[in-house]
């Protein structure tokens, strides 16, 4: 439990080094914000063609919509949808216009050869960029690509989730497809892969939870280190 001191803290560093959609953010959910501030500075992140970028994803400074920064941007919209039952329409209709978006940019970014979306395009190598989101010219992917399910898995599951705005895409095969390839799976090396899933896990019925549930323990099991003396690097 957070004792007041490191509260006043965390709330001190929010308030002078944060962005201001992170400020609005915490301040939502935290300090009793309103939903609209986290709206409006979110908007300042996607782009005409419904995608998001701008630095949304701050590892990587690319001004253009990319999949795993749209992601991102629906990841955190779709959370406030979950929490606008009761509250003001208007509010809930500006979340919808925008998942919306996101979702044409989702459909017009999905690559059919493979069956999914790359998390980034090459021009990322144009603005500044952590060393594993530089787009490799060679295998045309960054290395964070050679796990299909990020972004590719929550991407399906917001696509999933709001399906009534889809147009293009069969959404049920790509859940099929998502469920065949964690299933043939045999090693995990990606916690980032596994947490889309989780969010894809988030949105299925039953039936398909039962059938992914224990894929995704069976990679938890093997990219969490349990023994604490080798926690000393990221």
């Amino acid at each position: 439990m957070v004792n007041l001191n490191d509260k006043k803290k965390i709330i001190k560093f929010f308030k002078n080094e944060a962005r201001g959609l992170e400020k609005s953010i915490f301040n939502y959910y935290f300090q009793n914000g309103n939903e609209e501030e986290v709206i409006q500075e979110l908007r300042k992140y996607q782009n005409p063609d419904g995608g998001f970028g701008h630095g949304l994803e701050s590892d990587f400074r690319l001004p253009l919509s990319s999949p795993i920064a749209t992601s991102v941007g629906v990841r955190i919209l779709s959370e406030l949808d979950g929490l606008s039952e009761g509250k003001k329409m208007d509010k809930s209709a500006s979340i919808k216009e925008m998942i919306k978006l996101a979702l044409g940019y989702f459909e017009d970014s999905y690559n059919e050869q493979r069956k999914g979306w790359f998390a980034l395009i090459r021009e990322v190598n144009n603005y500044p960029h952590t060393p594993w989101w530089h787009y490799d010219e060679e295998s045309n992917m960054t290395v964070i690509d050679k796990n299909w399910g990020n972004p590719s898995a929550e991407i399906i599951a917001y696509l999933y989730k709001y399906r009534e705005h889809v147009r293009n895409l069969d959404i049920d095969y790509l859940v099929t497809f998502a469920l065949e390839y964690i299933m043939g799976k045999e090693n995990f090396d990606s916690e980032n892969e596994l947490f889309c899933y989780i969010k894809l896990y988030e949105v299925l019925p039953e039936d398909f939870r039962k059938r992914l549930e224990p894929e995704i323990t069976r990679g938890v099991s093997q990219v969490v280190e349990y023994d604490n003396e080798k926690w000393t690097e990221y």
